[in-house]
């Protein structure tokens, strides 16, 4: 599954999220739910040092 960062224009706020490319979409900022966000583009592993990462359920659910 990819792996995403952002940054929300809102808070300022930056995380991580595992989704499917056809949910990227629906990526809300976990700390204050906005939209409203950036994509950041990095080192594809950087994301196993973040303690802020998230996972968006795919259509259907977990399992």
């Amino acid at each position: 599954m990819p792996t995403y960062e952002f940054s929300c224009k809102n808070c300022a706020k930056k995380f991580t999220v595992f989704t499917p490319i056809s949910q990227k979409s629906e990526v809300r900022c976990p700390s204050c739910s906005s939209a409203e966000l950036k994509q950041i583009f990095s080192n594809p592993f950087s994301f196993l040092k973040s303690k802020d990462v998230c996972r968006i359920p795919p259509r259907g659910g977990f399992g």
